[in-house]
């Protein structure tokens, strides 16, 4: 592992000096799901804690704790100029294990409007988390990807950590979150940046990351919170990410935020062209469906009593870009919340 991480990071270090993304190309990760714009990039968890098979493209330890069999899929249109429709699929599925939680996905994107062209491109994420206690878990993932339009292809390695903090005053569920993304080659890119001048990638490498999150109001029928993440491409660039969340009965999820590129807006300032490349709120929802599946083969697997998860977002992004998101996510059987029982002595009383 250790030279692998040393191969990744002299490849990385190598091409630090050419940090020139194209627009839109630090959101590349969050494209795929709705549940990934919805957190606002989030690596702590979201405001209203929600983990899933998307959680590992925002930060691999967040998986840890997820004790069923989940299925995702999802879909995001990017609407450009004259109409102009790419899309975006994504699928996903998390196995909980023995010795930890792994999860694989796979992502497409296909035709993306030319006033944000980060070219086709077919990815695959692998991931394993592991809690290290009820309060601590760590994560890592592999990215690999083959862009058609640029005839290049990405290869990267995302480390993290997850912190439960519990209450600190009037917050109650406090976390942490702490990332090492993209630690390999990301793709190249032959199109203009965010500056008016030749993009040099697709998306940011090297790439800290640290969130936190908590609940503002915690009751039985209704829950608010909040989350916040810094992140620090290549050291040359700041996004900060801002979201809240309500949850309404167990049930009902809404969200917004908003999130801010440092670069963008400098470049905004000294370019006319991409004045107006400053991303607008993001707003969603997502409600949870309870499910009773009968059959054998479920019923063999605890499964018959499963839930369904389905979300939406929608965001304005640059230069009349338009982003709009649906995803769903099938967890299979319920929750243990029993903890386990021990005994030091058993056998009848004299």
């Amino acid at each position: 592992m250790k030279k692998i991480i040393a191969v990744l990071f002299a490849v990385t270090v190598g091409s630090v000096w050419a940090y020139n993304p194209p627009p839109g190309g630090e959101s590349y990760p969050l494209l795929g799901h709705p549940a990934l714009i919805l957190n606002a990039g989030s690596v702590a968890g979201g405001g209203i804690f929600n983990a899933g098979p998307w959680s590992a493209g925002l930060n691999p330890a967040l998986i840890a704790g997820i004790q069923r069999v989940s299925a995702d899929v999802a879909y995001t249109g990017l609407l450009g100029k004259e109409n102009h429709l790419g899309s975006v699929i994504n699928l996903a599925l998390l196995f909980p294990g023995r010795w930890g939680v792994f999860s694989i996905a796979g992502t497409t994107l296909l035709s993306p409007p030319e006033n944000m062209d980060l070219g086709s491109t077919l990815a695959f994420r692998a991931s394993f988390s592991k809690d290290i206690s009820e309060k601590f878990y760590v994560g890592a993932s592999v990215f690999t990807g083959f862009s058609y339009k640029f005839n290049d292809f990405a290869a990267a390695l995302d480390l993290g950590a997850f912190f439960r903090l519990g209450s600190l005053g009037f917050l109650k569920d406090a976390r942490l979150g702490i990332t090492l993304a993209n630690l390999g080659k990301p793709f190249k890119s032959d199109v203009w940046d965010i500056t008016g001048g030749e993009a040099d990638f697709v998306y940011g490498f090297i790439t800290p990351k640290v969130g936190f999150a908590a609940s503002l109001v915690d009751a039985k029928a209704f829950k608010l919170g909040f989350s916040t993440d810094l992140a620090a491409p290549a050291a040359q660039n700041a996004l900060w990410s801002i979201g809240a969340q309500a949850l309404i009965a167990n049930f009902l999820t809404i969200s917004g935020g908003w999130d801010i590129n440092l670069r963008e807006i400098l470049a905004a300032n000294e370019n006319d062209a991409i004045a107006n490349f400053i991303h607008s709120p993001y707003i969603g929802i997502s409600v949870k469906i309870a499910m009773n599946i009968g059959g054998k083969f479920m019923e063999s697997r605890g499964w018959q009593q499963s839930d369904l998860e389905i979300s939406g977002a929608g965001q304005k992004l640059h230069d009349d870009v338009w982003l709009f998101s649906a995803g769903a996510t099938a967890n299979f059987g319920l929750r243990d919340t029993t903890p386990p029982v021990i005994e030091l002595w058993a056998g009848e009383e004299d």
